[in-house]
Formats: C-alpha cells, sequence, structure tokens
C-alpha cells in the first residue's frame, strides 16, 4: 500500500537522515557550513519531493536543472500596452516563473521585468530591477485555492550584466539562507 506523506513528514525525515549532518552545537562552525548543508537539503528535497500545487506540470519538473524556490512576490512586465503584474510561482538563477490570469504570448518574447519578492515568515524581501528576459513557456493551469484556470508563464533570464547578475546571487543566497533558519527554529521549536 502506498501511503503519501505530508510535505512537513518529508523534510523531517529528510532533515533527520543520514545524508545531512545535524545542525547542533559544535557541528556547524560558519554561515557557510550552513549554506552548504541547506544546499544539500534543498538539492535532495527539491529533486526526489517536488510537488507542484499548480496542476500537473510534470514536464516541466523533469527539465529543471537547478534548485527552484517555491516563493511570494510579483513581476512586472514592461513593454505592453499596460504593465502587466503577476504572481510569482518559483525561482531560480536562471530564471522565474508566474501566474496571471490573462493570456499574453510572451513565448519567445524579449522582456523587461521588475522583480519583488518578499516572505512574511521570515520578513524577507528584496527587489530586482531592470531584468531582461525571454519566455519559455506558458500553460493553462488550476489556481490551487479557487480552483479557477491560470496561465503559468516560464521566463528565463538573458542578458544579465554582473549587478544584476550580483543582486540574483545574494537574493537567492538570503532566501535559502533565510528560509532553511525558519525552518529549523520550526523544527527545534516542535521537538
Amino acid at each position: 500500500m502506498n501511503v503519501k506523506k505530508s510535505r512537513k513528514d518529508n523534510r523531517q525525515n529528510l532533515l533527520a537522515s543520514s545524508a545531512i549532518p545535524q545542525m547542533s552545537g559544535k557541528g556547524v562552525k560558519s554561515e557557510n557550513d550552513l549554506r552548504c548543508q541547506l544546499m544539500c537539503c534543498q538539492d535532495q528535497f527539491g529533486r526526489k519531493n517536488n510537488r507542484n500545487h499548480y496542476g500537473s506540470n510534470d514536464h516541466h519538473e523533469k527539465r529543471r536543472q537547478s534548485i527552484r524556490f517555491e516563493t511570494k512576490g510579483i513581476v512586472v512586465l514592461t513593454g505592453f500596452e499596460e504593465p502587466v503584474v503577476a504572481n510569482i510561482y518559483d525561482i531560480a538563477p536562471g530564471g522565474v516563473s508566474f501566474v496571471h490570469a490573462d493570456k499574453k504570448n510572451i513565448n519567445n518574447v524579449d522582456l523587461k521585468m521588475e522583480i519583488l519578492i518578499y516572505d512574511s515568515h521570515t520578513d524577507f524581501d528584496y527587489f530586482i530591477g531592470q531584468i531582461s528576459g525571454r519566455g519559455k513557456f506558458m500553460e493553462l493551469v488550476s489556481d490551487p485555492i479557487n480552483k479557477l484556470p491560470v496561465w503559468r508563464y516560464g521566463v528565463e533570464f538573458s542578458d544579465i550584466d554582473s549587478p544584476q547578475h550580483s543582486r540574483l546571487q545574494t537574493c537567492y543566497s538570503l532566501m535559502s539562507y533565510r528560509r532553511f533558519v525558519a525552518q529549523q527554529a520550526v523544527m527545534d521549536n516542535s521537538k
């Protein structure tokens, strides 16, 4: 019999496994150690137990080469008659995906974006302005809350200069580290 486990159970099992060093006392020496362990945790958890809550988009999950974080945020696309404001679905160093109620043809179109990422659990917010990107895919999916159809879009970052690349990497590192610390606090409080 196949029993589904919740994400919390999967996360607890992964953190308790011997593949990841325990995060207590003398085992952690610096922030770099925490970040390395976080990346190990996210890599194992994200690839083995990735669950898409916007419908059955398994064909996109199989092609992913990088660790992606489901996050809250907004992206503003300029270059249309009116700016398009959409909710971010997930973000990675190479691109972003977002959902929007209206269908916009962005496949193979060069876009300019403003990205604001926020997380109420960790009091984290971060703004990245004037990012260039190119539309990669769009598909109709179901919103998990109200079950209405929405469009999910994927955009690959392109023509990123050094300061923009640095801001993206900083955002990604901060988001990873803060989320990991918050998860550890929850785990410690539940014991």
